[in-house]
């Protein structure tokens, strides 16, 4: 058990190496510090090799064809967290349509997207994790969080090019899109329409 006077030398051993470091490395609280402490840091992981990665680099696309495609997409089963966007969908129909996106990911945005099967589930969800990636998304209409309570619409960028629109409801349709024969009965006739 460690009594009184060992407590008193232990914190003040502490307080004496804290201020070691900060003669050596500068107060932690700034700035400066930070920076310091920052760049260390980064040498240290990679010094000891440990995979630790800055930021990703992301490519800014430009307002097209495919990038309306993929807010469609993401719209109609994408979410996006702090820390990556995501769409997820049926693993035996639409399996093809997971690779096309994950395909779409890179081409966008230059960003590596892995597709990861659910277990025990008919599920697949193409992943990018990128904070970067989700901040360009969001800008481009796409909400952080959940997009139901959030509210959604078409980007206005879309709305404002016949080609986008056409690009975006074939990426809301692909993913949130049905056909199917509506059936009705109106004065003893019944009526077939494609819905």
């Amino acid at each position: 058990m460690v009594g009184p006077n060992e407590k008193e030398r232990l914190r003040r051993i502490g307080i004496l190496g804290g201020l070691a470091r900060i003669k050596k490395y500068g107060n932690p609280g700034t700035l400066d510090g930070r920076r310091k402490g920052g760049l260390n840091s980064l040498k240290t992981h990679k010094k000891l090799k440990t995979g630790f990665q800055l930021l990703k680099n992301v490519k800014l696309p430009t307002k097209n064809e495919e990038l309306a495609e993929f807010i469609g997409i993401m719209l109609g089963d994408g979410h996006l967290s702090n820390f990556q966007a995501s769409v997820t969908t049926n693993s035996d129909t639409d399996i093809d349509h997971a690779y096309y996106t994950a395909n779409l990911i890179r081409k966008l945005f230059g960003i590596k997207a892995r597709i990861s099967f659910k277990k025990n589930k008919k599920a697949v969800t193409v992943v990018a994790s990128s904070i970067r990636l989700v901040k360009l998304i969001n800008k481009y209409g796409m909400p952080v969080g959940n997009k139901l309570k959030m509210g959604l619409s078409i980007p206005e960028w879309v709305i404002g090019n016949k080609t986008f629109q056409t690009a975006f409801i074939r990426g809301l349709f692909d993913t949130d899109g049905c056909i199917y024969l509506d059936h009705h009965k109106i004065k003893n006739k019944i009526y077939k329409n494609l819905g």
